[in-house]
């Protein structure tokens, strides 16, 4: 639950905390990030991973959960690579026209 002082984003986990604190972007920002009292997904966190970032009102990360792609508009993204590749069939399939 959203309190008045909470702030929910969309951020992207750039470094995957270990020995040293993880580094988060948001909204063009780059913020450290520890696991404690923070992370609260039952999966890892993974590099280029979409999480869902909620910050106090000093800005700091107060709280942070994995997106499911399923449930997002940027679902399709997941496919954009494959696109570029289907296009090119395509080309190749056209037969030529003689001028």
């Amino acid at each position: 639950m959203q309190t008045n002082d909470e702030i929910r984003m969309r951020g992207t986990v750039i470094k995957v905390p270990g020995s040293t604190p993880g580094l988060i972007l948001v909204n063009g920002q780059q913020k450290t990030f520890l696991l404690e009292n923070v992370w609260l997904s039952p999966v890892a966190p993974m590099a280029n991973m979409t999480v869902e970032v909620s910050t106090d009102a000093s800005g700091s990360i107060a709280a942070m959960t994995v997106v499911d792609a399923s449930s997002w508009p940027g679902k399709s993204l997941n496919n954009s690579a494959a696109w570029p590749r289907r296009m090119a069939k395509r080309r190749r399939a056209r037969p030529r026209r003689e001028c």
